[in-house]
Order: structure tokens, then C-alpha cells, then sequence
């Protein structure tokens, strides 16, 4: 998991993203960057649409000199495999935190997005992926679409989008190796499925944008 640099110089908006694996088999991996010259560079890989985060309004974590911020390592325990970050300014007045648990076989993410003044802004999270989804479930019913509003979105391509209910389900196809992806928001919500950007390019590969309008979520 990443919960923030050290420093602001050459940060990338991925706090708090993680990378996945079963086993060899990759699930989600970071994609790193591409040649600092190229607009791909600033306004993709470096943005938290590249990454597995939470999104205010479409963008990440603050990279400005003057308002980045660390996260927070709140508790981590090897034995129950658990492991709680937190960034109190990931955007002014927008606290996010995230908890990330191995429960046998069973990966469980836990996100939340708050903002301190109460005010409904666009909520979101973004997860990017290897696999391939089968389209079916909480998939099935999307419809093309622009892409939504935000750094970065822009490089998408052949973008879905639809209503989801809190609760949903779809499969990750890894390579042969199925995998159950279950979401489980605190309530109904848009989803987008497209083809990201991915390295080397021009490789691609899965991105899923879920996001409601409210002043606090969770994911």
C-alpha cells in the first residue's frame, strides 16, 4: 500500500492505492510511469486515475508544494493480516482513509471519503486492473458513454457507464484464474467501466470508476 512520499518532489496522487496478487497471478500492479516529456506522464500516470484511490470531484490527493500532505500509518498487524492508513488533507477539507485486510483467501477493502464541512460533492473510487471483467452483474447493463469529469479521464477509451445499486458483484478473469469482485457502497451509485491507459504503451488495461454525490461515503 502507498499512504504517501516523503516528499512532494515527483509525487504521484496515489495515496492510499495499493497493488494485488494471488500468488504469481497479477491482479492490479502499479504502471510506474513513461518519459517525463510526454503529456501521458503529467496528466495521466502521475494522477490518481491511474491508481487505486479515492476521487473527490473527479481528482485525488492535493500535489501542490504548498498543500501536499503525508498519510498516516494508523495501525498495521501481521497477525490479523490487517492494515488502517489515513490522509487528514487528501483535499482541503475532504479526509479519506482506507483499511485493507487478508481474510484467508479473501481480500477486503474498506474506503471511506469524508467531507468536514458536510457540503455533497462528487464521491468516487478507481480501481484499475489486469484482469479482464466478465460482463455480466453489476456490468451488464452499462451503456457507452463520455468519460466522467476529471484529470486524466480523458485518455480513456471505450467508456461504459450505468446506475449500480449498493451492492454488487461481477468476476475478474486473471489469466485463467477467476476471481469473485464483490462492492458494497453505503448506497446506490454510477459506474463506468473502460480501457486505461497502461505501460509500456500503448498497452491497456480495465478501469472501473464508481461515484455518488454526497458529503460522506464509503466503498
Amino acid at each position: 500500500m502507498h499512504y504517501g512520499q516523503l516528499t512532494y518532489a515527483h509525487a504521484q496522487a496515489e495515496v492510499p492505492s495499493y497493488e494485488l496478487y494471488a500468488g504469481n497471478t497479477k491482479i492490479s500492479t502499479d504502471q510506474g510511469t513513461i518519459d517525463y516529456a510526454s503529456p501521458f506522464h503529467e496528466r495521466y500516470f502521475r494522477r490518481a486515475v491511474a491508481h487505486n484511490v479515492p476521487l473527490i470531484d473527479g481528482e485525488g490527493q492535493e500535489l501542490d508544494r504548498w498543500t501536499w500532505l503525508e498519510g498516516c500509518l494508523e495501525r498495521f498487524s501481521p497477525r490479523q493480516a490487517s492494515i488502517s492508513v489515513t490522509q487528514p488533507a487528501h483535499q482541503k477539507g475532504v479526509d479519506v482513509g482506507r483499511q485493507i485486510t487478508l481474510q484467508g483467501n479473501i481480500f477486503v477493502d474498506s474506503t471511506r471519503i469524508n467531507v468536514t464541512n458536510g457540503t455533497k460533492r462528487r464521491l468516487g473510487i478507481v480501481f484499475n486492473t489486469d484482469c479482464q471483467f466478465d460482463a455480466t452483474g453489476g456490468l451488464a447493463s452499462l451503456t457507452p458513454t463520455s468519460a466522467p469529469l476529471g484529470t486524466g479521464f480523458e485518455y480513456w477509451k471505450d467508456v461504459l457507464k450505468g446506475s449500480a445499486p449498493a451492492l454488487w458483484s461481477t468476476t475478474l478473469d486473471c489469466s485463467g484464474e477467476k476471481f469473485n469482485f464483490q462492492v458494497t457502497a453505503s448506497k446506490p451509485h454510477q459506474l463506468y467501466r473502460a480501457l486505461a491507459p497502461a505501460t509500456p504503451m500503448p498497452k491497456t488495461r480495465n478501469a472501473i470508476y464508481m461515484e455518488m454525490q454526497d458529503s460522506e461515503a464509503t466503498y
